[in-house]
């Protein structure tokens, strides 16, 4: 944390101490940009310091205060919740060089000019990561294309992923000092996301259970060793009341949790625990996380905000919800396509409905 600290009055230290003018630095960035920088953020990094007549975006009056809050955000899970480095280690290490003498003269403006480019790819980095993902979709693209060469099958991606904010909006963030603000403004679906977030930390905290065994079929009345591991299992993940024992007996407490569970997981209703039911109750943390991380990069794909009137379908869970001025109401069970035939995935407007259609069921 010291390191990362030293870092935010590097450059108020180097610049007044040595003779490099901001119109040496800002020459150094123009001829470095095409050295220092590769990768598809070539051009959004280049387009931001063009913007701003390549002078430096991390020195000056707000250098350090702008910084910082880069740092926060980079440390922030919530907005960097894979805690991806985003060039941290090349800044630090870069900072460090320039700390202990290893460059001079031009060779030390070249220096300073590649970290304030090296930070501000690290910015992109992260508004790429809060609004886009991970998935680099240019590549998805080129990989559906090579499909018609290689094995002549033409593939369309119907689901659009967003785009990065313009170069203008960007560097109006960094000369505002509004970094932090900003990042959090990117956040899609952010009640969801909040939700998810929390979430993401609770099963990281997941203390270790005992894995439950199989066996004969779980009902009320019962007693059973592996009760007791159920139900201290259920209160981590709030389907069994905190409060209640955690006996090996089955009761009343137990029925209510285990169809809160079964309902969550979209499970055959009932109260009864059979070997499928231990199977779901024995997914691990590792599972649970890779499912809540796959959930936050999948939100990335949604508009920013849905219209307070709007209907969300949940393939995979079989439903449909019609939100009306925000709020939740009416909900159904749908039918849905299968593997050889997929319901396509689109957002778009209903602009008109058919009730009670002709309907034939096929052959096959």
């Amino acid at each position: 944390m010291k390191k990362i600290l030293f870092i935010v009055l590097l450059f108020h230290t180097f610049i007044s101490a040595t003779s490099i003018t901001h119109e040496e630095l800002s020459a150094s960035i123009k001829t470095g940009l095409d050295t220092h920088i590769k990768g598809h953020f070539k051009d959004s990094v280049k387009s931001i310091y063009e913007t701003n007549e390549y002078k430096t975006l991390w020195a000056g009056a707000n250098g350090a205060q702008q910084f910082s809050e880069l740092l926060d955000a980079l440390g922030d899970p919530l907005l960097n919740y894979k805690y991806k480095q985003f060039n941290q280690d090349n800044i630090i290490n870069l900072s460090f060089e320039i700390d202990n003498g290893s460059f001079s003269g031009a060779s030390l403006t070249d220096a300073l000019a590649k970290l304030d480019i090296l930070i501000t790819q690290s910015y992109l980095k992260l508004i790429y990561f809060i609004q886009i993902g991970d998935v680099d979709w240019g590549l998805v693209k080129r990989k559906l294309k090579s499909l018609k060469v290689s094995q002549d099958i033409h593939a369309d991606w119907e689901i659009k992923p967003r785009s990065m904010p313009s170069a203008t909006d960007i560097l109006a963030s960094i000369t505002d000092s509004n970094i932090y603000n900003y990042l959090l403004s990117l956040i899609p679906q952010e009640g969801q996301y909040r939700s998810l977030i929390l979430l993401l930390e609770k099963y990281q905290n997941m203390p270790k259970f005992s894995k439950i065994g199989y066996g004969k079929i779980l009902k009320p009345h019962r007693i059973d060793s592996r009760i007791r591991d159920i139900k201290k299992l259920l209160k981590f993940t709030g389907d069994f009341p905190k409060s209640a024992s955690t006996g090996t007996g089955y009761g009343s407490d137990l029925s209510k949790a285990i169809r809160s569970f079964k309902k969550r997981l979209n499970l055959s209703k009932g109260d009864y625990i059979d070997n499928k039911v231990i199977n779901y109750l024995n997914t691990t943390k590792d599972e649970y996380v890779k499912k809540i991380l796959t959930n936050l990069d999948r939100l990335k794909l949604y508009p920013k905000h849905f219209s307070p009137n709007h209907v969300q379908v949940n393939i995979p869970e079989f439903k449909l919800r019609y939100y009306q001025g925000g709020k939740l109401n009416f909900q159904s069970d749908i039918i849905v396509g299968r593997i050889d035939r997929p319901t396509p995935l689109f957002s778009d407007k209903i602009k008109y409905m058919v009730l009670n259609p002709t309907w034939t069921i096929t052959d096959n």
